[in-house]
């Protein structure tokens, strides 16, 4: 029996549906509007003809079929909506045919049936989606056949029968998902789809018919399921990729219904035929099947499992089915091919190392068997993963004593592949670490809160998103916080005069902070400190600081300082007005410290008392 080419088919067609015109629509006729002009006809509960149709058009819920023709060569068609509880059930024979304007359909889960030629030479149509859950359990031939524009199409389980030529001239279309109860993979389906690359078959199809994949030029692997038992010819002919053609069962039948079963993989010259070493039927390994050579089958893993480490991920593999046990799998860094190891079985997994820290990897596995000796193609990548370790520990402490408070200049250690976030610190090499709030992160950090007289010894370690505390640093040199001299002011006073700050006459305040600016004259670190009298309530200490604040300034420019009260200086705020005194020294990278004091008077706070809302009023400065 000889197959009627697609052609022959469309004419057919043309003839039946011409025949058929005499037998007209029944029922009342109406017209809707085209958004951009024309009409389409509603004739019953049939879309029977449109007119001039241009831009969009809503088919309403009354319709139940998009008839025959509806919209052939409606070129000026841009949108189809159907509504939102659609009672359309069928796409009619050329409804849609060259409507070169329509970029995108939605399929209603009403529809049961696409008619053949249904959307032929829509070279717009760039997406088609069924609408779940879908109930389409036909597409007709050539319904989407020479949809130049479609990239991809994933066609709904419900659907058994799909028509010649289906997808044929379908130019652009890269990768189709076929239902799972599909058996025959029709004349013609996928010809001269030259940019396919990526198609399953479903392990349902009995049947590869005659010019099933003819001219799918860009494909290079494609798996034949064991469900397949004949293929007919030339149905993989012309396929020029095609470096791989497996087939996961025994020996399929070639049906001669053109004479010509000797050629199904005529043009297809770079194909190797792999297949099972159990399998049955085939010729000997060695010779060749339809003048292809062959060679046994191993199949690839799923995609590994990665789990970083330090400098290193751990790997786990899975074997695939159907197909022999792999003995070894060889795991490999993409794009870093010099990082790999080997899984032998029974174990499922191994570790690569040689991995950088802070940056990120995915692997593939391929399978190896040692009888025969055979191997898989590369899995599909990993997960992807980053390596990292705990930060490394600062060094060169250098620790500087001032009033309740110590200063620690030091040099980052590595972060070990993640930001650092904060440091710890802890004294005296004993009791818990404490994290600095708010964070600090980095060179110099401030401890503040100290006992002035106590001498102490300062670690860091740093804290990074991998660890929560990376390795401590050694010990920096003892120092001990100094209450400032009672006669400081008279110093101060005296540097001052000899190397003056040029510190800004403006203060202002922010809830419990002062902010004062100065332009330094280049880099250097500027230091901040806040004092009260000793006498003030709550100390008897010569003063009391109340506020501290360091900053590293890496440049010539203005510099904004802002002071924020500590526990101490916002408790005495709330019982009466303080006057603290700003002590500001600049020491330069290179040259003479640079010193300014200035007087700081604040209200004392507002006491909410309920219901009396909390005052906004802010605070009055002087200076």
């Amino acid at each position: 029996m000889r197959i009627v080419n697609a052609m022959s088919l469309r004419a057919l067609l043309l003839l039946g549906i011409a025949l058929g015109a005499g037998l007209g629509f029944t029922g009342t006729a109406s017209a809707d509007s085209c958004s951009g002009g024309g009409t389409f006809t509603i004739t019953g509960t049939t879309v029977s003809s449109s007119s001039a149709c241009v831009g969009a058009i809503t088919i309403p819920t009354s319709v139940t079929a998009i008839g025959d023709n509806a919209f052939q060569n409606a070129t000026g068609l841009t949108s189809v909506t159907f509504a939102t509880t659609s009672s359309v059930t069928s796409i009619g024979s050329q409804a849609f045919y060259g409507a070169t304007s329509l970029t995108s359909i939605t399929i209603p889960t009403s529809v049961t049936s696409i008619g053949s030629f249904a959307f032929y030479g829509a070279t717009g149509l760039t997406s088609v989606t069924f609408a779940a859950p879908s109930m389409v359990t036909s597409i007709g031939s050539s319904a989407f056949s020479g949809a130049t524009s479609l990239t991809s199409i994933t066609i709904p389980d419900s659907v058994t029968s799909i028509g010649s030529n289906a997808f044929s001239n379908a130019s652009s279309l890269t990768s189709a998902t076929l239902p799972s109860g599909l058996t025959t993979i029709n004349l013609a389906t996928f010809k001269n789809a030259t940019a396919l690359t990526s198609i399953t078959i479903p392990n349902s199809v009995t049947l590869i018919n005659y010019e099933a994949f003819w001219g799918a030029s860009s494909l290079t692997r494609l798996t034949i399921p064991s469900s397949v038992t004949s293929i007919r010819e030339w149905a993989f002919r012309d396929m020029t990729a095609l470096t791989r053609i497996e087939f996961l069962g025994n020996l399929p039948t070639c049906e001669a219904v053109m004479g010509m079963c000797s050629i199904p993989f005529d043009g297809s010259n770079n194909a190797t035929v792999y297949r099972f070493a159990s399998a049955t039927g085939w010729p000997a390994i060695g010779s060749t099947y339809f003048g292809r050579p062959q060679a046994y089958l191993v199949l690839p893993p799923p995609a590994p499992t990665a789990v970083a480490g330090s400098a290193s991920a751990t790997i786990t593999v899975a074997a695939a089915t159907p197909g022999p046990t792999p003995d070894t799998y060889t795991v490999t860094a993409v794009g870093n091919p010099s990082k790999t190891c080997t899984v032998t079985a029974p174990a499922t997994d191994c570790t690569v190392n040689g991995l950088t820290n802070g940056s990120s990897y995915t692997f593939t596995a391929v399978a190896n068997t040692a009888s025969p000796v055979a191997s898989s193609v590369a899995s599909t990548a990993s997960n992807a993963v980053t390596p990292m370790t705990a930060a490394s520990a600062p060094t060169s402490l250098t620790a500087t004593a001032h009033d309740q408070s110590i200063d620690v200049a030091f040099t980052a250690g590595a972060n070990g592949g993640s930001a650092i976030t904060n440091y710890e610190y802890r004294l005296n090499g004993t009791g818990s670490w404490t994290a600095f709030s708010p964070a600090q992160t980095t060179s110099p950090v401030t401890i503040t809160g100290l006992t002035n007289g106590t001498t102490y010894t300062v670690e860091l370690r740093a804290i990074t998103s991998y660890n929560a505390a990376g390795t401590a640093s050694a010990a920096s040199t003892a120092v001990t916080p100094t209450a400032p001299a009672r006669d400081s002011t008279t110093t101060l006073a005296a540097m001052s005069a000899a190397n003056p700050l040029p510190l800004t006459t403006r203060s202002t305040t922010t809830g419990t902070s002062i902010v004062t600016t100065f332009t330094a004259p280049g880099p250097g670190v500027v230091r901040h400190v806040g004092t009260v009298p000793g006498s003030r309530r709550g100390s008897r200490a010569a003063t009391l600081t109340v506020c501290t604040y360091t900053k590293t300034i890496t440049a010539a420019g203005v510099v904004e300082i802002k002071c924020n009260l500590n526990s101490a200086g916002r408790r005495l705020r709330t019982q009466q007005a303080l006057v603290i005194t700003l002590t500001t020294t600049y020491t330069p990278t290179s040259g003479t410290p640079m010193v300014s004091t200035k007087n700081v008077k604040l209200s004392r706070a507002s006491v909410a008392k309920a219901p009396t809302p909390t005052s906004t009023t802010p605070s009055s400065v002087t200076g």
